[in-house]
């Protein structure tokens, strides 16, 4: 569980921080830009005002003087033509203070900021410096609520995608989730099927070696037991490799295949034992049916279904197998009477499930036949189900008739 959860918070975790990293990428320059043009704005104004008119290192010169709030001259440190725009009268002195003191090209005073901009020129009387100061506050301004804004659009967008990174997540490791619990449901459903004939084979051992006297032929009984039960293991481990090797690539002989003729063949193995339990055995099988599979793999899907069929039908019922060719796909039906509950329906094709829910014991039957012919189904390229059709179970393969295998 700690490695499926280490996998949905990657799963959330990556998106998010990419996320995270290209939005601050975005919103920084979206700021730079927006502070790179005020600025130059700015100082474009203030370099026309000096008559400074070569604006190659600004993006465009204007021509008004909007933003512009002083202009004055200092000649043998004295101020003269002062010019006031923006600025009240009573905060004249102040400004020209802060002005004559600032060791930069931007000023703060009353909460407001300025840039300032100068220029010594010569004149008949003398050097001058003319000042030019510019009101940047409300541009200052702009720039703190354009960053409060991408800010919060930020935090938005990346809680945002945090969110829907986790609900993805989870959809993303469902799979995940589905096999790992299908594999503690495997192991643990294997584990009781042994248990039973592994304690019995246990038990039949024990009795012979307590009776060291009695030949063979007096312990036949408990031998026998014995080799019975171990056979069913091995028929169990045969199918758990076989239901496992149906869960991989497997490279197998395709060639084009007689469906009529193999379900022919097949069906005449199962006459007797429909005989034996007075079941009436009806077949419809349409002719020049051909599939492109494997021989053994069709046969083996075909078996298991009528085995089934035979297994559930009650004594002198009647098992129905039809082949048909519909489309582009060959249709085999096999049904038998009895039914199966509603609520058992969606579980026939579960590993190990059996209509005992002890899962008791049944021959050599543990529940994975119709788990390993969903697969072969599935490995065709093909589909089945199963359903009750007038109190009759009905399993239903479709398989395409030109698969392409892997």
């Amino acid at each position: 569980m700690n490695m499926i959860r280490k996998v949905q918070q990657r799963f959330m975790m990556i998106p998010t921080l990419i996320s995270a990293a290209m939005l601050l990428v975005i919103f920084g320059m979206i700021y730079f830009i927006s502070f790179s043009s005020a600025d130059r704005l700015a100082r474009a104004h203030i370099a026309l005002d000096l008559g400074n008119n070569r604006s190659e290192n600004f993006l465009y010169a204007p021509t008004d003087r909007l933003g512009l709030c002083m202009e004055f001259t200092v000649r043998d440190g004295h101020i003269e033509h002062v010019r006031l725009d923006m600025v009240e009268e009573d905060e004249r002195a102040q400004l020209l203070q802060a002005v004559l003191s600032a060791n930069g090209h931007k000023i703060a005073v009353e909460g407001k900021t300025y840039y300032i901009g100068s220029q010594t020129v010569a004149t008949p009387a003398g050097l001058e410096n003319k000042y030019a100061i510019y009101d940047f506050t409300a541009s200052q301004t702009h720039l703190t609520m354009l960053g409060i804004s991408l800010a919060c659009i930020y935090l938005v967008t990346i809680a945002a995608v945090a969110l829907i990174s986790h609900m993805l997540s989870k959809s993303a490791v469902a799979p995940l989730q589905q096999a790992f619990d299908k594999q503690k449901e495997l192991v643990a459903n294997a584990s009781h099927e042994l248990k039973t004939p592994l304690t019995i084979v246990s038990t039949n051992l024990d009795l012979i070696r307590s009776m060291p006297d009695q030949t063979v032929a007096d312990q036949s009984k408990w031998l026998d037991s014995a080799a019975y039960q171990l056979s069913r293991m091995n028929h169990l481990i045969r199918q758990m490799l076989e239901l496992t090797a149906m869960d991989q690539y497997r490279d197998r002989p395709i060639e084009q295949v007689d469906v009529n003729k193999l379900c022919k063949g097949m069906l005449l193995s199962f006459e007797a034992a429909c005989y034996e339990r007075n079941i009436d055995l009806q077949t419809s099988l349409a002719e020049g049916v051909y599939l492109r599979c494997n021989r053994d793999e069709l046969e083996k899907l075909v078996t298991i279904l009528v085995d089934n069929a035979k297994k559930y039908c009650e004594e002198g019922g009647r098992i129905r197998f039809e082949l048909t060719r519909v489309s582009r796909n060959v249709c085999i039906r096999v049904s038998n009477t009895g039914g199966i509950p509603q609520d058992k329906i969606d579980k026939v094709f579960e590993r190990f499930y059996k209509a005992d829910p002890a899962h008791a014991e049944n021959g050599n039957s543990f529940g994975l036949g119709l788990s390993i012919a969903r697969s072969i189904a599935e490995w065709m390229g093909g589909e089945i189900s199963c359903r009750n059709e007038r109190d009759c179970a009905v399993f239903e393969v479709v398989l395409p008739l030109n698969h392409k295998y892997a």
